[in-house]
């Protein structure tokens, strides 16, 4: 499967206390490097939570989720596309942009 900035994904995530595993929606920030790693922001259905951005079906340029969900661009990290469970769509660059603008302030980037 070939990723790309905006795409959706279920991936498999660790538990932070590394005993089990878990599926995950997330969105692809960047594209995979040399080794396959790349930067996600998860994906929630919990509202309400700081730096994050409401996901519905009219940000998606195709494909959805089944619920309406949260980006949380306070939560981005790393994962490899041997995690990549399945492809849920594309998100429209507009709605990338709107994750970038919460997560770059924290981060630095332009």
């Amino acid at each position: 499967m070939v990723l790309s900035p905006g795409d959706v994904v279920m991936l498999d995530v660790m538990y932070s206390d590394q005993t089990g595993m878990k599926q995950r929606p997330a969105v692809v920030l960047t594209m995979p490097d040399a080794n396959g790693d790349f930067l996600i922001a998860p994906i929630t259905t919990t509202s309400g939570l700081g730096n994050s951005t409401a996901l519905d079906a009219a940000k998606f340029a195709r494909g959805g989720l089944p619920h309406m969900s949260w980006i949380r661009a306070d939560r981005v990290f790393i994962v490899n596309t041997t995690t990549v469970v399945k492809q849920f769509g594309t998100l429209k660059p507009e709605a990338v942009k709107e994750v970038l603008k919460i997560l770059c302030p924290a981060i630095g980037c332009k």
